[in-house]
């Protein structure tokens, strides 16, 4: 349990996000004098930003498993090539 210790937070909810629902932010101490809309809204930013990082890391990595797919393949019929060549 903390003494003498007050954080301010920023809760979002209902973000319209698929991956969570509710966000928290923790204000730091320097910022607690700016006003409420600018905070909101930073944090909103960073909640649709998050989003959008995810989304395009998923989409990015699709190829991925076909290259894998590929090379194998690839190093396969290498393998029974020389298997048949040198045997």
């Amino acid at each position: 349990m903390l003494k003498g210790c007050q954080k301010k937070i920023v809760f979002l909810k209902d973000t319209g996000s698929d991956f969570f629902e509710e966000a928290y932010f923790v204000i730091k101490s320097e910022y607690d004098s700016m006003n409420k809309d600018d905070i909101v809204c930073e944090a909103t930013k960073i909640a649709n930003g998050i989003c959008q990082e995810k989304s395009k890391k998923e989409n990015g990595n699709a190829w991925k498993p076909l290259f894998l797919s590929i090379g194998m393949l690839i190093g396969a019929i290498i393998s029974i090539g020389c298997f048949f060549l040198f045997a």
